[in-house]
């Protein structure tokens, strides 16, 4: 009897990076909803058994490919380093900029097709935390506690702006237009 035959299948690791890419184009074409593990395992040429040795559902492997990208972007605006300075934010626009340009697709997936998953509030989270910071700022350069008028203003210049960043990275352009487009805003 051959030894070898006894012996588990080794998990590969690229073929796990090939199922995280395939997946990470179907949830951006598709959205969460709209993407099966059929149509992954079609995509990638793997049987979709095989798949199931990696992730143990189409959730588990979405969790997979966003929840790196996801909790850089949720932590970045409520860690409490720096002191709620204009130049504290400004630095915070750069690393919310930055965590952009080193994972494009995802944080692009993150933000228009999260549906039916636990990072479907992603956006507003990230209003919340970005008006938090934005409300101390203000709080700290005018000595004086915001109003229920200053919080209803600052979050909604906190979704415009978002949904500015959004709308600049949903347009097609090369990424050094995206970069300059970004900053610029």
């Amino acid at each position: 009897m051959n030894g070898g035959s006894l012996m588990p299948q080794v998990l590969k690791d690229d073929i796990k990076e090939k199922i995280l890419e395939k997946a990470l184009d179907n949830f951006t074409d598709k959205g969460y909803s709209r993407t099966s593990m059929k149509n992954i395992a079609y995509d990638t040429g793997i049987a979709v058994g095989n798949i199931y040795r990696y992730f143990r559902n189409k959730e588990d492997l979405f969790e997979a490919v966003a929840a790196p990208v996801h909790d850089k972007i949720i932590g970045l605006f409520t860690t409490a380093d720096g002191n709620g300075s204009l130049a504290d934010i400004e630095k915070k626009i750069n690393e919310f900029i930055e965590i952009y340009h080193r994972n494009r697709s995802v944080f692009i997936m993150l933000l228009n097709n999260n549906d039916s998953t636990r990072f479907a509030d992603m956006t507003n989270n990230i209003v919340e935390n970005f008006s938090q910071a934005l409300g101390k700022w203000k709080e700290k350069t005018t000595g004086e506690p915001n109003t229920e008028d200053d919080c209803i203003f600052i979050k909604a210049f906190s979704t415009a702006y978002l949904n500015g960043v959004i709308s600049i990275l949903s347009e097609p352009a090369e990424e050094s237009v995206v970069s300059r487009r970004l900053f610029d805003f």
